[in-house]
């Protein structure tokens, strides 16, 4: 079951900045067949989200670099809430 998750600030700057990236992502994939309109770009956007998974998986070298951004992160969030 998922657990509700309470809307801040910082949540919904989170959010606007993934939706910033995937429209980035979705213009890059136009740019490589700009025949592509609108919808079968933002289709192939999610096709390749859902694949990331595996690509990570796959490629150890992804992997760890994801972890190692996971842990700066993490660590970031205890030194902010230490102030």
């Amino acid at each position: 079951m998922k657990r509700k998750i309470s809307l801040t600030s910082e949540l919904v700057n989170a959010q606007t900045l993934v939706m910033y990236e995937l429209e980035r992502f979705t213009d890059y994939i136009r740019s490589v067949d700009p025949e592509l309109n609108p919808s079968e770009a933002i289709k192939i956007t999610a096709f390749t989200l859902h694949q990331l998974p595996a690509l990570f998986q796959e490629n150890p070298e992804l992997l760890e670099s994801l972890k190692d951004i996971t842990r700066r992160t993490k660590l970031k969030r205890g030194r902010r809430d230490r102030h």
